[in-house]
């Protein structure tokens, strides 16, 4: 009964981690609203007006992002991973100034990537003073994210300078 520290508040016991869950409905909900187009801090807000308000939510945005990444994650069979590199090598030995980076987290897991070849690296280096990088794009089936940086040429054509692909926003 005696403690070396002071209790949490009963307005705070929420944020105690042994308190948080995202339930399966809860994950059902924002896998949902996410591949609808809404972004996961929209899709909790979401959740969190239905249920009045973040302590009665039963998480934190930190858990919602990381049961999110896990379930995309969890797609990857490690199959597709090594095709993408297989191939982004082999344009590397084959091609003038290809250039690609791959992240990945601590269990070797895919997290993005990004790539450009001389077309988009030219394109740049004649346009590259408008950038647009637009990230709201989730056609594929990993629902990765699509960033693709777009410029302009001057014949106001559209021009790539290269694409990366994002587990999610963060």
């Amino acid at each position: 009964m005696v403690h070396n520290h002071s209790r949490v508040l009963i307005s705070k016991r929420h944020m105690i981690r042994s308190h948080r869950k995202v339930s399966e409905e809860q994950v059902g909900m924002l896998n949902s609203l996410t591949e609808n187009g809404i972004s996961v801090a929209n899709a909790i807000r979401v959740l969190k007006n239905q249920v009045g308000g973040e302590a009665n939510l039963g998480f934190l945005y930190s858990d919602a992002y990381n049961v999110l990444g896990s379930k995309k994650r969890s797609k990857f069979d490690g199959c597709d991973t090594k095709q993408l590199l297989s191939y982004f090598k082999h344009r590397k030995s084959n091609e003038y100034d290809f250039y690609y980076d791959l992240d990945v987290d601590e269990e070797g897991h895919l997290q993005s990537f990004f790539f450009r070849d001389n077309r988009m690296k030219v394109d740049y280096d004649a346009f590259g003073d408008l950038l647009v990088h637009d990230t709201t794009y989730r056609t594929n089936k990993y629902a990765m994210i699509c960033g693709p940086f777009v410029g302009m040429n001057h014949h106001n054509n559209n021009v790539m300078f290269g694409v990366g692909f994002l587990i999610n926003e963060k």
